[in-house]
């Protein structure tokens, strides 16, 4: 468990695994998760000589909290900083929900940082239905009701 500062944010990560491992995977957090939320796949990666590198995105649980809103491209910008300050020149990518979203932005900016993408049910467009879910959800941050 470690802290890396980014532009006066700090960004929370944890690193598991073989640090000169072959091959590096990073998961990529929903919006309601945390690096924990990963605590059963990251073992399996481990076990087979992964280097796992699991962060929480500004806003989320163990990162800084400055006012937002966050966009996608600083959360890309953000983990490539972290990978590049931890040496990873190329990885997998493995995102759910908004991590997802992240893993895809991040691939179109920094191909050449990624192997593989990896997205667990995530969205690659904003439709009607999902902007009427986004709303409701910004609706009940405003009121500070987690149910």
């Amino acid at each position: 468990m470690a802290i890396y500062e980014y532009n006066g944010t700090q960004l929370f990560y944890e690193e598991l695994g073989d640090p000169n491992g072959k091959n590096t995977v990073a998961f990529l957090n929903g919006v309601m998760a945390s690096t924990s939320s990963w605590a059963y796949l990251t073992p399996v990666f481990v076990k087979l000589g992964f280097r796992v590198i699991l962060h929480d995105f500004k806003g989320q649980l163990r990162s800084s909290k400055p006012s937002g809103p966050y966009t996608f491209m600083e959360h890309c910008d953000e983990a490539r900083a972290l990978f590049e300050h931890l040496g990873v020149k190329k990885l997998h990518l493995v995102g759910t929900s908004y991590g997802g979203e992240i893993a895809m932005k991040f691939a179109v900016l920094y191909p050449e940082m990624v192997n593989t993408i990896s997205v667990i049910d995530s969205v690659s467009e904003l439709d009607a239905v999902l902007e009427g879910f986004l709303f409701g959800w910004s609706a009940l941050c405003d009121i500070g009701d987690g149910e």
